[in-house]
């Protein structure tokens, strides 16, 4: 039984440097965050990694919505400026909307 780990040892370790050097490569290829991948990684089922990632973004996704809430109740709020220029309406107007 010792014989048979004894050999296998360093196949082991090969195929782990292999694995981690696979892994690298889909970060690179696919731009992943590697935060991302790694909880991917960690995960057993792919219910498991949903779960994770709808903790992670949940807060994102709440504070996105707040800040285009408020953008949207500033467009609404536009108006243009006794003696503004069409072109300088446009532009804050723009400003707006690019935030959005």
């Amino acid at each position: 039984m010792q014989s048979f780990h004894n050999n296998w040892g360093p196949r082991v370790n090969i195929i782990e440097v292999l694995l981690q050097t696979e892994i690298l490569k889909i970060k690179q290829r696919f731009c992943f965050n590697c935060s991302i991948l790694e909880t991917i990684l960690r995960k057993d089922t792919v219910e498991h990694i949903w779960d994770s990632m709808k903790k992670k973004y949940q807060g994102t996704i709440r504070a996105k919505r707040q800040q285009f809430q408020t953008l949207r109740s500033e467009f609404e709020m536009l108006r243009m400026k006794s003696g503004e220029l069409i072109i300088d309406y446009f532009s804050r107007t723009m400003k707006i909307v690019n935030k959005m």
